[in-house]
């Protein structure tokens, strides 16, 4: 299965990024795993990261771009 989802956030871009490679993510991504970089370089436009967390004993992978 394949879902496409976007999300707008209403901060400027640097806060964000900064927020989303800085903080623990085990503190607000219930289940988190891991976060890996799957293609790019770490914090830039058009970077691609595989995220895993585990959800009622099975682990969900999803890929997330930085746009």
């Amino acid at each position: 299965m394949k879902i496409r989802l976007e999300i707008d956030i209403n901060l400027p871009r640097e806060s964000v990024i900064d927020q989303y490679f800085n903080s623990n993510a085990k503190d607000w991504v219930s289940g988190f795993i891991s976060k890996e970089l799957i293609g790019g370089k770490r914090q830039a436009i058009n970077s691609k990261y595989l995220t895993k967390v585990e959800k009622q004993g099975k682990i969900y992978e999803f890929t997330s771009t930085i746009l």
